[in-house]
């Protein structure tokens, strides 16, 4: 069953000087309930401000969000709607995520049904806390003193105080040390299968993923190249750009890695279409939107695998046509 639904959604940003940045150029996503779907790319693709988006922090410039068949409307000043509250974010820093001046139990509080004792949802904050592994005495203290790895438990915990059916996590490991990184990320992946959550994990760590998704998402530019499942992905990336992400991992032993192609020149976010991509582009050889076509397998690639065989060729060539 579809639990999150988004269709062509697109956001733009005015920048100084009256330019426009298309930060997310048509994107449709869906959650099972259940399931795990990382979204991967590199740092500016676009896929914070689509996470940012699904959840309501950023408004859409077009396109739609829904959860579980009910819209989800841009969050304004006032509280969010009961029906929306099953939607939730872990942020990716978790030093300013929490406020530094009310007690960790408060701030589980504030998810929680009204109506509670303040001595019934400390309780209730308690359990919660004891469930991502941080001591009782956590209730009463503030962020400030607590670690890193901490706080980011802290933020989880605050979300499944929530109740949510769905979470979105924008790098939520990436400000942590190596050591807590897979602590972190595995917290999230049980509490997503142990509740039958949604859980759509942004990332640009490629190989973490491949052990936690069930399906990944390769965003390039505010647009989906590929997607697929996960194993799948891995083992027989059929667009040029997954191919390159997969590549630069690096692995042990010879010939470990896929050959590693040159993406050519950058293209410009604050233009559409094939111009975004400057004089030198070879634009007989681009599609100015390719679309996801189903090669089968559960998989979809921009263009489909020929389409995403001749741009290889073409970038191969010193064209750049990602």
């Amino acid at each position: 069953m579809t639990l999150l639904e988004v269709t062509d959604a697109v956001v733009d940003y005015k920048v100084p000087g009256g330019n426009v940045v298309h930060a997310v150029a048509g994107v449709s996503l869906s959650v099972a309930a259940g399931e795990i779907v990382g979204l991967v790319g590199e740092s500016g693709c676009g896929k914070s401000s689509l996470g940012r988006a699904i959840v309501g922090l950023n408004p859409l410039t077009s396109g739609s969000v829904a959860l579980d068949g009910a819209p989800v409307g841009a969050l304004k000043r006032r509280a969010r709607p009961v029906n929306e509250r099953g939607l939730q974010m872990v942020f990716q820093d978790p030093y300013s995520s929490l406020n530094p001046r009310r007690r960790v139990w408060r701030q589980l509080a504030d998810g929680m049904p009204s109506g509670l004792s303040d001595r019934a949802a400390k309780a209730e904050a308690i359990a919660i806390l004891g469930s991502v592994g941080l001591p009782k005495a956590t209730a009463d203290r503030f962020p400030h003193e607590f670690s890193g790895g901490q706080r980011q438990r802290i933020a989880i915990a605050r979300v499944l105080a929530a109740k949510p059916s769905m979470i979105v996590a924008d790098e939520p490991v990436s400000a942590l040390d190596a050591s807590t990184r897979a602590q972190v990320s595995a917290l999230l992946v049980d509490a997503a299968r142990d509740h039958g959550m949604g859980l759509l994990m942004i990332s640009h760590d490629l190989s973490g993923l491949r052990y936690m998704a069930d399906r990944v998402a390769v965003m390039y530019f505010g647009r989906i190249v590929e997607i697929g499942p996960t194993a799948d992905l891995w083992d027989d990336p059929k667009h040029p750009y997954t191919r390159t992400l997969i590549g630069a991992i690096p692995r042990l032993g010879r010939d470990a890695t896929l050959p590693l192609a040159p993406v050519g020149e950058v293209a410009d976010p604050t233009v559409k279409g094939k111009n975004r991509w400057g004089r030198k582009r070879a634009t007989e050889h681009v599609v100015e939107h390719p679309e996801l076509i189903d090669i089968g397998g559960g998989r979809m690639v921009a263009g489909g695998v020929e389409d995403a065989a001749a741009a290889e060729r073409a970038i191969i060539d010193g064209r750049s046509v990602l």
